[in-house]
């Protein structure tokens, strides 16, 4: 919820894949999270985008947290 209410996003409540990229570089960044690359592919791949390239943010976070090993989800 913090993620998705202080990020910019040109689509309210969607994000494109290059926003979701950006995202997840500012978790691994300010959060300390353990980014990978294949994270992106995956979450970003179960969602499927729409025809404008957008995905819903909160799924698309949804998806990207069961990734990242919980000992650094608080």
């Amino acid at each position: 919820s913090y993620v998705l209410n202080n990020y910019s996003m040109s689509q309210p409540r969607h994000i494109s894949a290059q926003e979701a990229q950006l995202l997840l570089n500012n978790m691994q960044r300010f959060c300390n999270f353990p980014v990978q690359d294949t994270y992106f592919v995956t979450a970003w791949s179960q969602l499927g985008e729409d025809n404008n390239g957008y995905v819903s943010a909160s799924l698309f976070i949804q998806a990207v947290i069961p990734l990242i090993p919980p000992a650094y989800i608080w």
